[in-house]
């Protein structure tokens, strides 16, 4: 609006066009702090999961190596070539193998509870404040 078109409102015009611009501004500023809550949220989120994923990847790593040193001795080879695994390791190797699997579910979910989180933020972000 040009400053002639201004002077020609009347002054209960343009204290109604403040009121509106005041309360556009606030609700643009109540939505930007949702948004920033919001983000903040997704990214402790985000971290969290970063650092449970990074635990388990510690407890894992702990757990094969003891795993490991138990199993000293070298398994035996039979002529075949084939290696021969008494019942005990056979049963360290499975618990092994399922804890690496629940380990790599477990970050799968991390990661895509993340990204859900990531996207949120962002479609907050872009398209609540205009």
């Amino acid at each position: 609006m040009t400053d002639k078109e201004l002077r020609r409102l009347r002054r209960t015009e343009l204290l109604e066009m403040m009121i509106e611009q005041k309360r556009a501004a606030d609700e643009a500023e109540k939505a930007l702090g949702q948004e920033k809550a919001l983000r903040e949220q997704a990214e402790n989120e985000l971290r969290q999961m970063r650092e449970t994923c990074e635990r388990l990847r510690r407890r894992l790593d702990e757990q094969a190596e003891r795993s490991l040193a138990a199993q000293s001795a070298p398994a035996p080879v039979t002529a075949q070539g084939e290696i021969s695994l008494d019942a005990d390791t056979l049963r360290t190797l499975d618990q092994l193998a399922v804890r690496v699997e629940l380990a790599v579910i477990t970050a799968q979910e991390a990661a895509r509870n993340a990204a859900r989180a990531v996207e949120l933020a962002q479609e907050n972000a872009g398209g609540g404040v205009s």
